[in-house]
């Protein structure tokens, strides 16, 4: 049975509009970070809440809002200001919401941050982590995710190859590496409503569709997830020849079809990427038709502030200003 993390999560809350609330700390600049796991596609990192850890969480660009276990909550001093509600491919729950002071990852920061208390997070996301493979041991250690509100402050530069990530507030890494721009919106739209602190972007599976698909960039995909609720005509999995296999999650069951296919993102092609479609009535609350994974490439440059992805990017031989 593929091991795969179905948890495309939308936050849909009004408050996700206030980003003039949220500020970003100038003592450090630029940060690189090693994951704790060394292998697979997870990267787990030290994180700071209001200067009390560091606790380990995941970096996930596919979460709109950084979350903490709810047992940590008020050790880290804070204090529910209101809630929202958490919508995956599975289900919809509502949890309690806080403003974080500040939150740290290695000195690099960001202050006056949303911070969602996970109430069930064995099942919400610890469950998740142990379905897509990590060890029961790791998992243990694991106490939030670190969101979209706070990486999209920051370019980031994420290594598959030696696990680790590099944030920066300078523009730095944008100067450092070239490649092709291939575009990235920053905000979706759900049910109506524009959702910030959504990386998406669009690619095409060649076997699936004529057309690219609308896919969330996630650091936290297992696998390249396509959300077949969401699918249009002239779309199949390999002409409709995918093996059937029901993938449990801690919600259930969700019936998929799982193969493997190419991927075209620009000029970027890569063969053999492990595809599931997963036929979910909750697909068409969602703002995306899947999710991309990062661990696929063997770099990738995301530049929130520029609004673009280089895939596998090139170290310039001279930088802008060099004599």
């Amino acid at each position: 049975m593929p091991k795969v993390w179905l948890r495309v999560i939308v936050i849909a809350a009004p408050a996700l509009v206030l980003l003039s609330a949220v500020g970003r700390s100038q003592a450090v600049k630029t940060i690189k970070v090693f994951s704790r796991l060394n292998s697979g596609s997870f990267l787990i990192v030290p994180v700071m809440v209001n200067r009390m850890g560091p606790y380990d969480f995941v970096l996930d660009t596919g979460s709109t809002s950084t979350m903490i276990d709810a047992s940590l909550f008020k050790t880290v001093g804070l204090h529910q200001e209101g809630t929202t509600t958490l919508t995956s491919v599975t289900n919809r729950q509502t949890q309690a919401t806080a403003m974080a002071s500040e939150v740290a990852l290695n000195g690099i920061s960001a202050t006056n941050v949303k911070v969602i208390a996970v109430n069930n997070f064995d099942s919400m996301v610890a469950a998740k982590l142990r379905v897509a493979g990590v060890s029961g041991r790791e998992v243990a250690r694991v106490h939030g995710l670190l969101g979209e509100n706070f990486l999209d402050h920051f370019d980031l530069l994420i290594d598959n190859v030696e696990h680790s990530v590099t944030l920066d507030a300078t523009e730095g890494l944008t100067r450092m590496y070239e490649g092709e721009q291939l575009p990235l919106s920053p905000t979706s739209n759900f049910q109506g409503t524009v959702v910030y602190h959504r990386p998406m972007v669009s690619a095409t599976v060649m076997s699936f569709s004529r057309r690219p698909l609308h896919l969330l960039l996630d650091t936290a995909s297992s696998s390249l997830a396509i959300l077949s609720g969401k699918s249009t005509p002239g779309t199949s999995a390999q002409g409709g020849n995918a093996p059937s296999v029901e993938i449990a999650t801690p919600d259930g069951k969700v019936a998929c079809a799982a193969w493997k296919d190419q991927l075209r993102w620009g000029r970027t092609s890569v063969n053999e990427v492990g595809v599931v479609s997963c036929n979910t009535a909750a697909a068409e609350a969602l703002d995306n038709e899947g999710s991309m994974p990062t661990h696929i490439f063997r770099q990738i440059l995301i530049s929130h502030a520029n609004q673009y992805v280089v895939v596998n990017p090139v170290r310039r031989s001279s930088q802008p200003g060099d004599h």
